[in-house]
């Protein structure tokens, strides 16, 4: 009979089936979005579960289930449970962050970007005030451990003086209260020279870069040149080239590729270089699409089913190339500035902010002022929730069902994407949303193909993979 079990399937799981040859059995791999883990069930014992048969399938897988968030409570409100938690860690977090714009100046003129730049950086004023700001919150806050501040821009190198000025000032700060000190920056990496990236790394804090190629030189130079039309894409690469060759460098770094339909033909070539000069060894590397700042740039986006597809072409590139890729989403509960009620960001006037993709962008201002404008650092005000609003309200307008999040079977490891992206009417869902599912068989496949000879082979060699997805 159909047992009144006290457990349910989660609504967050996401499935891909496939045909197991070794035991001839129909089979579904069960991603968790709720855990970020997987697990094989034959169909036999999934339709078991639907029906809520129980009886059949043994204590132990039970137990598993429900310890991987694919059997939760009857009565659980999940949704509220993942933003809870969500919350909870927020709250918890030994971290404290902020994100600094030393300066509004940007020596690169690409089309996609939505802000003003301007010759103008933070004062000797602003970097006391900041100072002075950071110390309070973690005056306030002494369960938090490490102050982890993010370079931003503009072009962030352009300011290089300020940020070595205020990095030792708040590396002093840190040493007092016993608190690590850590700093990533976002660059266009035209100024990130091996010399300057070496001597960030080892006595300024920065523990990671992130900088931009979109594609191949004929791509992006074609959208990534200067406000003088100059290329950038040697420079920057004999940059990477130089960084790479650095007997020891102690930061991170991570080449981003943006796509719209202009580049998307340039990523595949991309790839190839890297790898052809052993970048890809040295680096991370990722593909985001681009989406609008204020402007229409999302208009020039590829259709989101179709960049999907590009990435699954693209993760076995690099797999086939020999190289390591996490293919699986993590549980994501602390989404962006909007969802920390710590987190802020500062821009080079001293203004405060809780998102990154909203300061010096005229389209966001109203009568002389930013609409997202929390205040100013002079201010001393510390800003509450309902003070944080439009945006840090997101998980209160989830819960009331104002954007597709509440049902998304994807929301515990894509957390929403971006509050400012649905305020200003666009989609911001991610690629997993519509290629999950090849990712999951992608991934077993792999692991797979990693286990010992001893192990009966039934799935197609690597190369065959594109073909069989």
């Amino acid at each position: 009979m159909i047992a009144s079990a006290p457990v349910k399937i989660s609504k967050y799981l996401v499935t891909s089936e496939f045909f197991d040859q070794s035991d001839e059995l129909d089979k579904l791999i069960v991603f968790s979005t709720r855990s970020a883990q997987t697990r094989v069930i034959d169909r036999q014992t999934w339709l078991a579960l639907q029906a809520g048969f129980l009886d059949p399938i043994s204590p132990v897988r039970i137990f598993d289930l429900k310890k991987t968030k694919i059997l939760v409570p009857f009565d659980e409100d999940e949704l509220a449970t993942v933003i809870r938690e969500n919350r909870d860690f927020v709250a918890s977090s030994d971290s404290l962050y902020y994100a600094l714009q030393p300066t509004a100046a940007c020596q690169f003129g690409c089309g996609y970007c939505g802000q003003k730049h301007q010759s103008h950086k933070f004062s000797s004023f602003d970097e006391d005030k900041i100072l002075q700001r950071i110390a309070r919150k973690l005056s306030a806050s002494p369960h938090k451990k490490d102050l982890r501040i993010s370079w931003f821009g503009g072009e962030p190198m352009m300011a290089l003086s300020v940020i070595k000025s205020l990095s030792s000032k708040l590396q002093v700060l840190c040493a007092e209260k016993g608190v690590v000190y850590s700093a990533h920056m976002t660059t266009n990496g035209l100024l990130l020279d091996a010399e300057q990236a070496n001597v960030l790394a080892t006595q300024f804090g920065v523990t990671s870069f992130e900088l931009t190629l979109d594609g191949i030189a004929e791509f992006h130079d074609a959208r990534r040149h200067t406000k003088a039309k100059t290329k950038t894409f040697q420079t920057i690469y004999a940059n990477l080239q130089a960084i790479a060759a650095l007997p020891e460098f102690p930061a991170k770094l991570t080449i981003r590729c943006n796509v719209d339909k202009r580049n998307i033909a340039g990523v595949s070539p991309l790839i190839r270089q890297l790898s052809e000069d052993g970048l890809l060894k040295h680096f991370k590397f990722y593909v985001a699409p681009i989406h609008g700042w204020g402007n229409d740039a999302a208009k020039l986006a590829e259709e989101k089913e179709v960049f999907a597809d590009h990435q699954i072409t693209w993760f076995l590139e690099i797999i086939e190339l020999g190289y390591d890729i996490k293919l699986l989403p993590q549980r994501k509960y602390d989404l962006c500035l909007a969802t920390n009620p710590d987190a802020e960001l500062i821009d080079p006037f001293g203004q405060v902010f809780n998102c990154t993709e909203v300061s010096l962008v005229p389209s966001y201002e109203k009568d002389g002022k930013n609409i997202y404008k929390l205040g100013h650092i002079a201010d001393e005000v510390d800003y509450d929730r309902k003070l944080r609003e439009p945006l840090g309200d997101f998980f209160e307008r989830v819960t009331q069902g104002q954007t597709p999040c509440h049902s998304c079977p994807v929301f515990p490891v894509c957390g929403g994407s971006c509050p400012k992206e649905w305020l200003d009417g666009n989609i911001p869902c991610p690629s997993i949303k519509y290629n999950l599912k090849q990712i999951l068989l992608l991934t077993y496949l792999r692991n797979k193909e990693h286990c010992s000879s001893s192990v009966e082979e039934t799935f197609p060699r690597f190369a065959d993979l594109a073909g069989l997805l």
